[in-house]
């Protein structure tokens, strides 16, 4: 089992954002942020990344849910989708929910997270 949900696409980098960024809200989830690593590191770094974004996403419904369980679950959201120029094509990448299961034993959580997992995976093919 994968720490992530993955997949290559032939889209162009700007294109693959708006995609995901689109899927995202049509999965019910929430944008939460946007951040463009390379603009906010690269004159500091200098490292020659490629084009790479981090696109924060929650779901309002499900972080009540967890939270009503846990009131720190905030520390574990939200999910980072990764959007990354990767050869000829773009990487997109979010975190596997279920791998928080191995850190929190609730059994509730556990469930809510397991259902996040499939929305994304559906929002991860979308792309």
């Amino acid at each position: 089992m994968s720490d992530h949900l993955s997949k290559q696409v032939s889209m162009s980098f700007e294109g693959t954002v708006e995609k995901v960024k689109n899927e995202i809200e049509k999965g019910g989830f929430a944008v939460f942020c946007e951040t463009d690593v390379i603009k906010t590191h690269e004159a500091k770094l200098e490292t020659g990344f490629n084009l790479y974004k981090i696109i924060g996403a929650y779901s309002p419904i499900s972080f009540y849910r967890a939270l009503q369980r846990d009131k720190n679950i905030g520390v574990l959201l939200p999910f980072n989708f990764m959007v990354q120029q990767d050869g000829q094509g773009t990487r997109v990448s979010v975190e596997d929910p279920t791998a928080i299961t191995k850190v929190h034993h609730d059994e509730k959580i556990a469930g809510i997270f397991t259902r996040i997992q499939k929305k994304l995976q559906k929002i991860i093919e979308a792309v």
